[in-house]
């Protein structure tokens, strides 16, 4: 059986160095194949490129959760982008692709959470660091005594060393 196999590629090999198949059927496969694969891998214009990288970069991977879409190296991260270009591609604008991301995966496939959740992300911890920056404030100014010395300035001593 393979030594059939091996002597009609062989054959066909022979045929072709014959001329038996004439050249032209070969190179008409070969230039009418040629726009096809080059439309499945067309290559994308520097802006539609900026656009894929900016999405990406909006969404997290879907199989770790931890890193974005344009760093990680998963098969589904890979996936997701080879969709993001595909969609570009197309002509859809940045919402219409993520909103599709999330239909998909939920909300947890954005890197910054949108409404109210995105406020409790970015305001939160501002409010919450100057409270504690206030209170630390707070805290020193109560806890030290200004005494007076005598023909100089006032010096902040701690309530410990005054004894």
């Amino acid at each position: 059986m393979r030594k059939q196999a091996v002597s009609e590629r062989h054959n066909i090999k022979e045929d072709i160095m014959k001329n038996t198949v004439p050249r032209r059927a070969i190179l008409f496969g070969l230039f009418t194949a040629a726009p096809v694969i080059a439309a499945s891998t067309a290559l994308l214009t520097p802006r539609q490129k900026e656009q894929c990288d900016r999405i990406a970069g909006s969404l997290i991977a879907p199989c770790c959760w931890r890193e974005t879409v344009k760093v990680h190296r998963s098969p589904e991260s890979m996936a997701v982008r080879e969709s993001i270009e595909a969609q570009v591609r197309e002509g859809k604008s940045d919402q219409e692709i993520i909103q599709g991301f999330v239909g998909q995966y939920g909300e947890r496939i954005l890197r910054e959470p949108t409404g109210q959740k995105a406020v409790w992300l970015n305001v939160v911890p501002l409010v919450a660091g100057g409270a504690g920056f206030a209170a630390l404030a707070w805290f020193i100014r109560r806890h030290t005594v200004r005494v007076k010395t005598a023909g100089g300035p006032e010096v902040d001593i701690p309530p410990s060393e005054l004894e």
